[in-house]
């Protein structure tokens, strides 16, 4: 994946949706966009990676930031596919007190940036359970 380090080219749109910082970060396509030129860790490439590949069975990123920004179940499933692969990751190459905390971290994430509704519980177990289907 190519690193630019500004918005995508659907800023305005995820921005109607979604609390956006410069410090989220965007797939658009094979571009991963990065507006606050942080390096990326490898965990996080996974995820953005199946965000990546998931908009290419799409027909292209259009198509499934589209989606992604209109229905809130197609935007929890895409997450939770994001986030049990990345945990996956985590899992084959950290240590159990790097998988607690990632999963905890990514139940926040889920929570409370991308206008779901769930608790953080139920982020957690749903995480889980999609990753042990992987």
């Amino acid at each position: 994946m190519e690193i630019v380090h500004s918005f995508p080219p659907n800023i305005a749109s995820i921005k109607s949706i979604l609390p956006i910082t410069e410090d989220n970060i965007f797939t658009y396509g094979s571009n991963l966009y990065v507006p606050s030129g942080h390096e990326i860790p490898p965990d996080i490439m996974i995820h953005e990676k199946v965000h990546s590949d998931r908009q290419m069975d799409f027909n292209g990123a259009e198509n499934w930031w589209k989606l992604y920004l209109t229905d809130t179940s197609f935007r929890l499933e895409e997450e939770l596919l994001a986030y049990a692969t990345q945990l996956k990751w985590v899992h084959e190459h950290l240590n159990a007190k790097a998988y607690k905390m990632a999963l905890d971290e990514f139940a926040s994430n889920l929570q409370t940036l991308y206008s779901i509704s769930i608790t953080f519980q139920k982020a957690q177990t749903l995480i889980r359970s999609k990753e042990k289907q992987l």
